[in-house]
């Protein structure tokens, strides 16, 4: 029984090894690849693929395969300077409208700041405005006061010049309408105890006794 399980192991021992020596020599068979003369380039007529060789390194690339990686970066180099185009212009046109924007608002504040100057400067002009009105109107007051003072002073020095004027031609024992014909008519008249009569004057008075004058002031 040993014997025969030996037996079946080494036949597929056998076998593995036949195969793989037949896989081996079928990668490694000379028929298979075309070499340059130059001996840098290496052809697999099975798969159509080139082997490139150099001094400093071996690099497999397949002429198809090479035009489609130098496509495929040359485009997507295109499309790195696209981005950064569009990324630059993306930011040329944010700083603008952010400049743009600082622009407006410093205008507005501006225009602001001057509204807010002119409105100080028109409510200082109708605040000086209106004091010189009524600086003019205490001044034309005052005038007017100072005028009526002067022309009350001026009557009250004729009335009295008039006044003296009139008793200097008075004369004791005279009539009623003597007197009254120098002096004018009294402002008040008062009878005293029967006899006396006082006649009131702005500036003075005079006095009857029994109807005849008797003294003055």
């Amino acid at each position: 029984m040993k014997k025969s399980q030996l037996s079946i192991l080494l036949v597929c021992a056998a076998i593995v090894i036949f195969i793989l020596g037949v896989i081996f020599g079928f990668f490694v068979s000379p028929s298979r690849y075309k070499i340059e003369s130059n001996g840098r380039i290496k052809l697999d007529t099975i798969t159509g693929r080139v082997w490139i060789y150099n001094s400093e390194k071996a690099a497999y690339l397949g002429e198809k395969q090479m035009q489609a990686e130098a496509e495929r970066e040359r485009l997507e180099k295109e499309k790195r300077v696209q981005a950064a185009e569009e990324w630059l212009e993306n930011e040329k046109q944010m700083r603008a409208q952010a400049e743009r924007e600082r622009l407006e608002k410093e205008k507005q504040v501006q225009a602001e700041a001057e509204r807010e100057r002119l409105e100080r400067v028109k409510q200082m002009q109708a605040a000086e405005a209106e004091r010189l009105e009524k600086e003019k109107q205490w001044q034309a007051e005052a005038k007017r006061q100072v005028a009526e003072w002067e022309q009350a002073k001026r009557e009250r020095e004729q009335a009295e010049r008039e006044w003296q004027e009139a008793i200097r031609r008075l004369v004791v024992g005279m009539t009623k309408d003597e007197v009254k014909s120098i002096c004018g008519v009294p402002e008040k008249t008062e009878v005293m105890g029967g006899f006396l009569e006082i006649w009131e004057y702005s500036h003075g008075s005079v006095t009857f006794s029994h109807g005849k004058l008797d003294s003055w002031r």
